[in-house]
């Protein structure tokens, strides 16, 4: 008898469990179902508010700081989002206008300098990347290939970064039957790379007259690696005027320092 009632009481406890995790597995759906509904109706209404001219520009900005997934509309959520939300504590922590001011400022400061960190990394991570790209496509468009199948080829030897996801871009935008002039020049628009452009001009230039794309490339691959040693050696002969700053403020006074106190001894000043 006593087996029979341990054996209820644990079918029922089981039971409770069970039914306690299927009641908040669907409050759970619910709430995050309505979440995303109220997000998405709330994303709607901050997408009317901003105008068009407005959207293309933060929507290229992002795509040159290599945020792709991310919208004009939520970016401009998260950045008033984290503005709200630092203004609401710094009033609450210091009940001053003039501390909230300055932290929106900071707040907004900080997201404009994070976006412009980020594309000059992707243009850094560009200029270090494309003569090796050309090379590698000059190989294939001379084995016979024609210029989007080079590219998928030399896709697969590069290391992922900016200068992928620019062509891996282009590549969609010709299998999703974008033209070749608009998908060069959304290249052109969405890396704001010199060099990029220039080698995205050349490639509209000799398609549209015939000429040998090979060659142009190759041409283009030797002027980035001239242009590329000039820039090195720029910074060479910049170093030693850069230098000389520390050099003059911090070890030269140290040095003077340790002689000085050093002859100062020897000459019997100390005793």
């Amino acid at each position: 008898m006593l087996e029979l009632v341990s054996a209820l009481f644990y079918t029922k406890w089981v039971i409770d469990c069970l039914v306690f995790i299927t009641v908040w597995f669907f409050i759970i759906l619910f709430i995050s179902a309505y979440t995303r509904f109220a997000y998405v109706t709330f994303r709607q209404g901050v997408a009317k508010q901003l105008s068009w001219s407005t959207r293309e520009k933060i929507s290229i900005r992002l795509k040159r700081s290599g945020l792709y997934r991310w919208e004009a509309v939520d970016w401009v959520i998260l950045r008033e989002s984290l503005t709200f939300l630092a203004a609401v504590f710094l009033y609450a922590m210091s009940q001053q206008w003039l501390m909230t001011l300055m932290g929106i400022i900071v707040i907004r400061l900080w997201l404009f300098l994070f976006i412009n960190s980020k594309i000059k990394n992707q243009l850094h991570q560009m200029s270090r990347d494309l003569p090796y790209f050309i090379d590698l496509l000059c190989m294939t468009l001379t084995s016979g290939m024609n210029l989007q199948t080079g590219i998928q080829t030399s896709l697969q030897h590069i290391q992922p970064g900016a200068l992928c996801l620019a062509w891996q871009q282009y590549v969609f935008d010709i299998k999703s039957g974008v033209a070749y002039d608009t998908a060069m020049q959304n290249i052109m628009m969405n890396t704001g790379h010199q060099e990029m452009r220039r080698v995205c001009v050349s490639l509209i230039q000799a398609q549209q007259r015939g000429m040998s794309v090979a060659g142009i490339l190759s041409e283009h691959a030797r002027q980035l690696r001239a242009s590329h040693l000039l820039a090195a050696e720029k910074k060479a002969l910049q170093a030693p005027v850069r230098m000389l700053f520390p050099l003059v403020v911090c070890f030269f006074p140290c040095t003077f320092l340790v002689l000085g106190f050093a002859i100062w001894v020897s000459a019997g000043f100390g005793a």
